[in-house]
């Protein structure tokens, strides 16, 4: 499992940045050091997490370079692995902290997620508890694992549904790393309940794990669940048909589900009279409308409000000539917010800057020293930049690779991993 806020390494990459080989390092006993965060059974990838791994590579460079020395070898003082954090034990404040600048990255990534400032801020300490909990990481085990006991099919089943080898598959993964697919607690939970085959549908409905009785019938909570469910499709369909006006976003929020649920629902009835081209072009002209009306709309924005992803959004705003679109830049907003705090708190720590801001301790600390200074280009500039960069580089060169693109930026491997992966969008199957 992969906490929220953290990524993960395997053993290849973080040996190369180290600059030893694999088997030198394990045969050493250098990743016993670290937590592992997912695989290592029966032969397969293991990832660790990326901050431990971050020291850890450290201690091996110093290790290095001092044995490079050929006489008076300082002695090394190797850094403390540090352990993964205990969000159980975070305030709501702290927690909240957390949240925020992990919906920040998510927003410069441009990726859609459906929580608001505001609704952060009015959420309890268990709220915001169960939120973290929902938003961790699974592996492809843990995934099923995540499933109520009396509905989770076995590893074999699981398996299947993985392959799409049945004529139900587990939703795409939220994030992939190495290799590795993983899926937030939250993304199983809501397939189990609103997408998973229900009973009724033309193949049936789902048995217990083991059980030989075919004409299984599911549970009395399971009913109200796909009663719920059955609902909120026939609520979001009505307003599709009747009030052609209404954004998936509207229409999410009247039902009261997600625009990702919204935009299933919708997708059902309009498959059986709408073509995948039509259906793409009636995208292009609701984003050709909202852009007329807000000339200066970002990406993530559109993505939120027509329930699409946010490459797709993106690339739709390319189209208009919006090149490298992206969500309004907000550091001259939290210079400004930095000040009033500074203004009404002077003994606010850089911690406690960071954590209202939701910014890091090093630009909470810029803003101290002068919060009407620009600290420079923000992440998403720079960001966008290196993609811009990056797709130049793929349209010379489709074939590069992920340590010849870091060598070019200045980026780690698994950085560069990341921005070629955006750079060349979505897999065709």
């Amino acid at each position: 499992m992969i906490m929220l806020g953290r990524e993960a390494i395997d053993r290849e990459e973080l040996a190369a940045q180290a600059g030893w080989h694999v088997r030198s390092l394990s045969n050493a006993g250098a990743y016993a050091q670290l937590t592992p965060v997912a695989g290592g059974r029966r032969g397969s990838k293991t990832l660790y997490d990326l901050e431990q791994a971050k020291a850890l590579i450290r201690n091996l460079q110093q290790e290095k370079a001092v044995a490079r020395m050929k006489k008076d070898r300082p002695q090394i003082v190797p850094e403390a692995i540090p352990s993964l954090p205990d969000y159980s034990s975070y305030t709501a404040h702290e927690l909240r902290g957390l949240i925020r600048s992990w919906l920040e990255q998510q927003e410069e990534d441009g990726t859609v997620v459906g929580l608001t400032m505001e609704d952060l801020d009015a959420m309890g300490e268990q709220d915001l508890q169960d939120w973290v909990s929902g938003h961790e990481l699974l592996t492809l085990e843990e995934a099923r694992l995540a499933v109520p006991e009396e509905r989770r099919p076995t590893p074999k089943t699981w398996e299947s549904y993985y392959a799409r080898t049945k004529v139900t598959s587990l939703p795409d993964p939220d994030r992939t790393f190495f290799g590795m697919d993983f899926w937030f607690r939250e993304t199983i939970v809501r397939w189990d309940a609103e997408q998973r085959r229900r009973v009724g549908d033309n193949a049936g409905g789902h048995r217990p794990a083991g059980s030989k009785n075919r004409t299984w019938s599911p549970s009395e909570s399971m009913q109200e669940i796909i009663a719920l469910s059955e609902e909120r499709r026939a609520q979001v369909n009505a307003l599709y048909r009747d009030r052609p006006e209404l954004t998936v976003d509207e229409i999410a929020g009247i039902v009261g589900v997600s625009p990702r649920a919204a935009f299933r629902y919708i997708q059902e009835v309009a498959g059986s009279d709408t073509s995948d081209r039509e259906e793409t072009e009636n995208r292009r002209k609701a984003v050709r409308e909202i852009v007329q009306a807000e000339p200066d709309i970002s990406g993530g924005e559109v993505a939120r409000r027509l329930g699409i992803g946010g490459t797709t959004a993106n690339r739709y705003l390319n189209e208009l000539g919006r090149e490298n679109a992206r969500p309004e830049d907000k550091a001259a907003e939290r210079r400004a917010q930095a000040a009033k705090l500074l203004q009404e708190s002077p003994d606010l720590t850089d911690e406690d800057l960071a954590a209202r801001l939701g910014v890091t301790a090093e630009t909470a600390a810029a803003y101290r020293r002068d919060p009407n200074e620009p600290t420079g280009p923000t992440k998403r500039e720079e960001a966008e930049q290196r993609l811009a960069r990056t797709r130049k580089l793929l349209a010379k060169n489709p074939d590069l690779e992920a340590d010849e693109l870091a060598a070019v930026l200045g980026l780690k491997p698994v950085t560069a991993e990341k921005y070629l992966r955006e750079a060349r969008g979505p897999e065709q199957p």
